[in-house]
């Protein structure tokens, strides 16, 4: 599964479905604690992008990280580009 913003949200409240192998998430964390027990579904390893502390996803993902259970393989990533991080920039190499 993979989810940006708050398709990110959408991916975590699917996470116990049996299909996907892998969640990624972009710029993405829950918007509140009465969501946080979606995050502690999670069954499959988890990569998730952040835009630095200017991203308004940032303070949510990192205390969705601290929620993951125990064990699970995860990888956080966190480039200072904002919300839309990259998206918008030309010619990067």
């Amino acid at each position: 599964m993979l989810g940006r913003s708050c398709g990110g949200v959408e991916a975590d409240e699917v996470a116990a479905d049996p299909c996907p192998t892998t969640t990624v998430l972009w710029n993405s964390g829950m918007l509140g604690d009465s969501r946080n027990h979606l995050v502690q579904r999670l069954r499959v390893p988890i990569a998730s992008s952040i835009g630095g502390s200017t991203d308004i996803a940032h303070e949510n993902a990192m205390d969705d990280r601290g929620r993951l259970p125990a064990g699970l393989p995860a990888f956080r990533g966190n480039l200072d580009v904002g919300h839309f991080g990259t998206f918008e920039r030309k010619n990067l190499t």
